[in-house]
């Protein structure tokens, strides 16, 4: 076990992302965890003007708690890399597929990792032919449902593309599947207790992630044995295929026959007080701070240099 007291241990946050708000404040969690166990990190905002200050402190290991394009999609990561600087979670490729939603689309139906039907399109085409309604318009590049937009009758669509198309990346449609929404916990490659959310609106939007008190979180998920089992396995695949590292998010829907379909991997999933990755360790009797620390203790690059 390494002796962390003895480390510089950096935790980055913030950065220029649309869920630069949502970084802080797991940034604020993560930070308060690692203390409770003595080890107090020297917090960065991931800014160009702070990037000097990062490297002159000289980490022995950077915490990633950035969620968004930059934390998640690879750049944070890439930078890391250049300078040999260990780093919790993904690497480079796992966090850039993982978060371009359309490339990750391909992986699942390559792999037959249950996906709801998709299609790629943009402002002014019509729907896709081979889609029925409902559906689900969403940038391929953003996180915590940011420019997710719901289309049920036709009319919606224009406005619903629209919307979305003010996130980054491209436009991502699928065919909405109603059900139960699940998420499941990979850590160091273990499935954790799978959640059922049950948000008081219809859609566990950014709202019902961050700021509700309304949200009903069931730990381990009242599903049937087959379909835990499957979601385990689809789970599990996917935090493989992409070459995940530490901790991964799987977030599913269910349906109505109990069949599972997975709509996303999260490489940087939330960290705050509500968030979903900490109720799972729990359910798993691991605390927030010991979470923390089997992040760190597989902290490393893509060339695999470690603490």
């Amino acid at each position: 076990m390494t002796n962390w007291t003895q480390k510089r241990v950096a935790l980055v946050t913030g950065s220029l992302t649309s869920e630069r708000k949502i970084s802080f404040l797991s940034g604020s969690a993560m930070t308060k965890a690692l203390i409770e166990v003595g080890i107090i990190p020297r917090v960065f905002d991931f800014v160009p003007s702070e990037l000097g200050s990062l490297l002159a402190y000289k980490p022995d290991v950077v915490v990633n708690a950035i969620h968004g394009v930059i934390g998640e999609g690879g750049p944070l990561q890439g930078f890391l890399e250049c300078y040999e600087i260990p780093y919790t979670g993904s690497g480079v490729l796992a966090s850039a597929l993982a978060m371009d939603k359309i490339r990750a689309k391909m992986i699942f139906d390559q792999q037959k990792i249950r996906t709801p039907a998709w299609n790629v399109t943009s402002v002014g085409k019509p729907i896709p032919e081979e889609l029925s309604l409902p559906l689900v318009v969403k940038p391929s590049l953003e996180g915590s449902s940011v420019g997710v937009n719901f289309v049920r009758k036709k009319e919606e669509w224009i406005d619903a593309c629209a919307d979305s198309a003010k996130g980054a990346g491209e436009l991502l449609v699928e065919e909405m599947i109603l059900g139960r929404e699940i998420a499941v916990t990979v850590l160091n490659g273990e499935v954790l207790p799978s959640i059922e959310i049950t948000p008081k609106k219809d859609f566990y939007d950014y709202e019902a992630k961050y700021t509700s008190h309304d949200t009903i979180y069931q730990v381990p998920a009242p599903i049937v044995s087959v379909t835990q089992k499957e979601i385990n396995a689809f789970a599990k695949k996917a935090y493989n295929i992409f070459g995940c590292r530490g901790v991964a998010r799987m977030d599913f829907l269910v349906d109505k026959n109990d069949i599972p379909w997975i709509l996303e991997v999260n490489t940087v999933p939330g960290m705050t007080a509500t968030s979903l990755v900490p109720k799972a360790a729990k359910a798993a009797n691991i605390s927030f701070s010991s979470l923390m620390l089997m992040l760190l203790e597989k902290a490393q690059t893509d060339s695999g240099k470690t603490i």
